[in-house]
């Protein structure tokens, strides 16, 4: 991965950017100076090699897809969604 390789080639060894991010030593509560370096390397990585713009369109894609495949499914649950807020505002209109 091309995020990595940046990574390593300035000290880092983080095979994937939630490593970095998750990493159990920054724990602390407290951003120390080692994390603060640590998330500065990890955002210019992220920009050079464009990760965030692939990750957004790749997330994209599969929510798309899952809604394309669950589309008769999702219309149900909103029409039961727009019934039950109708019936709400009668409701509290009739009050």
């Amino acid at each position: 991965m091309k995020w990595s390789s940046c990574m390593r080639v300035k000290g880092y060894k983080y095979t994937d950017p939630m490593q970095a991010n998750d990493d159990p030593k920054f724990l602390t509560g407290t951003a120390s100076a080692d994390e603060i370096a640590t998330a500065e390397v990890d955002v210019s990585c992220k920009r050079e090699t464009n990760l965030i713009p692939i990750w957004r369109s790749t997330e994209i894609a599969i929510q798309e897809n899952m809604i394309a495949k669950n589309r008769d499914a999702l219309n149900e649950i909103k029409r039961s969604k727009d019934n039950l807020m109708r019936s709400a505002a009668s409701a509290i209109s009739a009050k």
